[in-house]
């Protein structure tokens, strides 16, 4: 989980990108 937090500080758009993602994928699923 440690480095899950360190990731989303370090680049925070690219989680936002990647949530963004799957909302995608699940909405066309």
């Amino acid at each position: 989980m440690s480095g899950h937090a360190h990731y989303r500080e370090a680049h925070p758009l690219v989680f936002v990108i990647t949530h963004y993602i799957n909302l995608i994928c699940m909405i066309m699923l």
